[in-house]
């Protein structure tokens, strides 16, 4: 009921009331409360603007508790005074029977005209930028596809960001205020110090190009693009298409390794990416939004969507054999399981039994028997990792560290010791 009398308050003007004689009451005219006893009814209520595009009858009833709210069937709006069954002031139906506790709350009727209210036009530079974002949405894992402008390198992904934010900035469109832009400008402010006190400056300020200035470009636009359900919507259709497509490179890719025999839990085969590791990197977010579909979606349709979804994505991420892709999807059945509480119990059966019946897959088990060597690793980087940290507590050592890359983590060690 709030939002239907912000929306009455917004667009109805009262022209001429007719009010029952109870002069200790207020009502609205014109987004103002009058007291009854300033409003004069004793003229019928008439057209009065030429923008008034139709006149109605409706009903005001006072305030009341929740327990006794008004039932929006009650609220007749209509030009039906002179049908029969309808009260003397037009209005207000003529019931039959008993009447309820809310039959007997005094009534306000009035005669509303109703203004056409104008929408805000939107520029077809505006419709293309929301467009252009769902198609960089899905082509996220596209920054593989690589050139150059001249001497400066860029991506597929990189260059639909820049026709997504330039068609958003032609459009004269500013970035609109969010409970994150102080969090998001210290994390710009790090950014830059770390491409400042890096040893290679060229490489640095092209990552804080990629992960930083873009991610957040793309950001604001969306912000400010993706308003309606149904944009929101598109724009969750486009990740579960572009990602789904992914997914299913990849399951193409590991199925022409097994038949070839050419499976190593190591190394897992994959598509475009190079890495598994970072497959599953990618591939985890989507994973998590469709299991959230399948619980949580409103229709059949879109819980079928979910079911779709999940169903490719979970299949890529599982033949990742990426760990820690295995315990972060073991994090989300856990809040899963907590937060469906009315399935709650059945939900838990379901995940404990698909856990024992996926980890006796040969290859995954096999992939699961490397965690106490994983473990080990992991700590030595923790460890040479701190040791950077005292090194440089303040500005860090830059984007990228080149001495850290592609070095095992006992090397590492030794090149910080």
């Amino acid at each position: 009921m709030p939002a239907v009398d912000q929306a009455l308050a917004e667009i109805v003007m009262v022209v001429d009331l007719a009010v029952e004689h109870d002069r200790r009451r207020i009502v609205f005219v014109e987004n103002r409360l009058v007291a009854t006893r300033h409003v004069d009814d004793a003229q019928p209520a008439k057209r009065e603007a030429r923008n008034i595009v139709d006149q109605q009858a409706a009903v005001v009833r006072a305030a009341v508790d929740d327990r006794f709210a008004h039932s929006l069937e009650d609220v007749r709006i209509g030009s039906d005074a002179g049908n029969p069954g309808y009260s003397a002031h037009g209005c207000i139906p003529r019931t039959t029977g008993s009447l309820s506790r809310t039959d007997m709350i005094p009534r306000i009727t009035m005669a509303i005209a109703v203004s056409p209210v104008p929408a805000v036009p939107e520029s077809s530079l505006l419709r293309f930028s929301r467009w252009m974002l769902f198609v960089t949405v899905a082509a996220m894992p596209l920054y593989v596809v690589r050139w150059h402008y001249g001497p400066l390198p860029t991506t597929l992904l990189e260059t639909l960001i820049l026709i997504t934010v330039g068609l958003y900035a032609v459009a004269n469109r500013l970035p609109v205020a969010t409970p994150l832009d102080l969090p998001i400008a210290l994390l710009l402010l790090a950014g830059a110090i770390s491409v400042v006190v890096a040893g290679d400056h060229r490489t640095a300020l092209g990552l804080y190009r990629a992960f930083f200035v873009e991610a957040v470009a793309v950001f604001y636009v969306a912000v400010d693009v993706v308003r309606r359900p149904e944009e929101l919507q598109r724009l969750v259709l486009a990740f579960a298409v572009g990602s789904s497509l992914f997914a299913a490179l990849n399951l193409v890719a590991f199925a022409g390794a097994l038949l070839s025999n050419d499976v190593h839990i190591g190394a897992a085969p994959n598509a475009l990416y190079g890495d598994a590791n970072y497959v599953a990197m990618y591939l985890d977010p989507p994973f998590a939004m469709a299991a959230g579909l399948v619980l949580f979606a409103h229709t059949s349709t879109w819980r079928w969507i979910g079911v779709a979804w999940f169903a490719v994505t979970g299949a890529a991420l599982l033949l990742t054999f990426s760990k820690g892709s295995y315990l972060a999807v073991g994090a989300l059945a856990v809040v899963a399981v907590l937060t469906v509480r009315r399935w709650g119990a059945v939900l838990l059966v379901g995940v404990v039994a698909a856990a024992v019946l996926v980890a006796q897959i040969p290859l995954v088990a096999q992939r699961l028997g490397t965690i106490p060597f994983s473990i080990g690793g992991r700590l030595e980087i923790y460890r040479a990792t701190l040791q950077m940290i005292r090194k440089s507590p303040i500005f860090g050592v830059g984007l990228p560290r080149s001495d850290a890359r592609g070095v095992s983590p006992r090397h590492l060690a030794d090149l910080l010791g």
